[in-house]
């Protein structure tokens, strides 16, 4: 009886928000809403004498697959239940076994087929509550009188959303507090509708106001509350040469003292903490999953407090995103793997997160282009999370790979550009090293300082320990080609080595003692080799 009732509860608890979705009137026992997280413990209503209300009531899976294919609904329930997922992306199933089922996912999907009925006679009554027996292929047991122990009797009362949140009520009075799901598949009809305007407004809750007080100024951003007890992430640079941050929570005018937990430069993350209880922490979904066109909303603080908590609206342009950086000598610095979306984003919406359609987190904003329209970035949720949990854990996130930031490849070389037939000289300037061309004679005057140049390529000048380069590569080599490609100058080199990643292999041809070799070297990066 026990897993029957916990078969049905599970059911009940990931359909009702398919119902919703639906988009034509409901009892009014059931709004047309979504809740924000699923999970909660059961609670014991302050009047256990009040009779539940016991109308509009779903006492099977396959009832609520009825009213889904009453709306347009064309799966099979067999694809209907296989397509259930929680809001944490776990199938109905994977949240049975951690309620205590016991057997296959075929197995748990074929006895809510049985528990459906369809096309048979009806069950025999049961007492003290239990379910009746089903007949070869019965319709459901006519439903048990409740049972004197209460144990035996306990059913689902009612199933309702209020205030946003899913509430299931048993017969015995108990109640359980659960979230949003999401159903994929199945012949599902319609496509992807905008979010409802009470999640959305339920969600403002979870963004804030952050204020950062340096040596030159105040600068104003936005941060996504991530845990009850009051941990916040944001941007770095929204915090950057910090002083003092405080931030604004929604409702209220004052602002409270935050401090910083930590931080990872490189991917733009960064944690706060104000000391608080009881607030409203974001979901978060998985980066990974984004699709191009998919409907996004981005949440903050444009242009500074005075149009603190705007909501802009927009799509996913490019879900996976990679751009580079480069210093003021044209040398890249980092790759970064971002969303790039375009819904309207300015200063003062960095640290501000993005989110689907459920009222989840998807990614944080992270900037913007300034010469183009529509041309937001953020970073992808999964990359963020990775960082957040290592600083709360240990207050860094530099000994984790999150895989917003890629490092510099390397290929572990220094050199320059010679070409054939010609002699060169090395000249000390400014604490720097540089090439001249010169003429033979000299050269014969001053071989310590000299050199021939037999090929065109780049002389090679020094080579790092530790790049898999010094296997193969000395000083004094002139490589010729990189994967094929004549090359004159260290430029030429590194665009090519660019467009890869460390742990890629690129081929060398080099040029030694009149004749030319090839060889596969692996690249490493700038976080390896400095």
């Amino acid at each position: 009886m026990k897993e029957k009732l916990l078969i049905l509860f599970l059911i009940l608890a990931l359909a009702m928000p398919c119902l919703s979705a639906c988009n034509t009137d409901l009892p009014s026992s059931q709004e047309t809403e979504e809740s924000e997280r699923l999970g909660g413990a059961i609670e014991t209503p302050t009047d256990p004498e009040d009779e539940p209300d016991y109308s509009e009531i779903y006492q099977s899976p396959y009832d609520i697959y009825e009213e889904l294919a009453s709306r347009g609904y064309t799966g099979t329930f067999e694809e209907w239940v296989a397509s259930l997922k929680g809001a944490d992306g776990k199938s109905a199933y994977e949240i049975a076994v951690e309620h205590g089922y016991v057997g296959t996912e075929e197995e748990w999907v074929l006895s809510l087929v049985g528990a459906a009925g369809k096309d048979g006679e009806d069950g025999e009554k049961g007492d003290k509550g239990d379910k009746g027996d089903k007949g070869d292929k019965g319709d459901k047991g006519a439903k048990g009188e409740k049972g004197e122990d209460g144990e035996d009797g306990r059913g689902i009362a009612k199933v309702e959303l209020i205030d946003g949140e899913l509430i299931i009520t048993y017969t015995d009075g108990a109640q359980v507090n659960l979230g949003p799901v999401q159903i994929e598949g199945g012949g599902q009809s319609g496509g992807q509708s905008g979010i409802s305007s009470s999640l959305l407004e339920n969600f403002l809750s979870s963004v804030v106001v952050v204020e950062t007080r340096t040596s030159t100024g105040i600068s104003t951003g936005t941060g996504a509350i991530i845990s009850a007890d009051g941990y916040i992430v944001t941007n770095h640079h929204v915090i950057e040469d910090y002083e003092t941050v405080t931030v604004r929570l929604y409702g209220e005018k004052m602002a409270i003292k935050a401090e910083v937990v930590g931080y990872k430069e490189e991917d733009d993350v960064a944690v706060l903490k104000v000391e608080r209880t009881g607030l409203r922490p974001a979901s978060f979904a998985s980066s990974s999953a984004l699709k191009y066109g998919e409907t996004v909303y981005a949440v903050g603080n444009p242009q500074g407090a005075e149009f603190s908590w705007s909501v802009t609206e927009g799509i996913i342009s490019n879900p996976k995103r990679q751009l580079m950086f480069y210093d003021d000598d044209g040398i890249l610095e980092k790759k970064m793997n971002v969303i790039q979306i375009d819904a309207p984003v300015n200063p003062g919406n960095s640290g501000g997160p993005i989110i689907n359609v459920y009222g989840e987190i998807v990614g944080i904003v992270t900037f913007k282009r300034t010469d183009g329209e529509g041309m937001g970035f953020a970073l992808p949720s999964d990359g963020v999370l990775i960082n957040v949990n290592a600083i709360i854990e240990t207050g860094s996130a530099d000994h984790v790979e999150s895989g917003i930031t890629m490092p510099r490849p390397l290929l572990g070389i220094t050199g320059v550009g010679v070409e054939g037939g010609k002699y060169y000289t090395f000249v000390e300037e400014g604490g720097e090293s540089r090439i001249e061309e010169v003429e033979e004679i000299y050269a014969n005057s001053n071989p310590e300082t000299t050199f021939y140049a037999a090929v065109s390529g780049v002389y090679i000048s020094a080579v790092s320990a530790g790049a898999d380069a010094a296997n193969y590569l000395k000083v004094g080599d002139i490589q010729t080609e990189i994967n094929g490609k004549p090359i004159e100058s260290i430029y030429e080199v590194m665009t090519v080595i660019n467009e890869f990643n460390g742990g890629d292999t690129v081929f060398i041809t080099y040029y030694r003692d009149g004749e030319y070799n090839t060889v596969e070297v692996m690249l490493r990066t700038s976080a390896e080799l400095n």
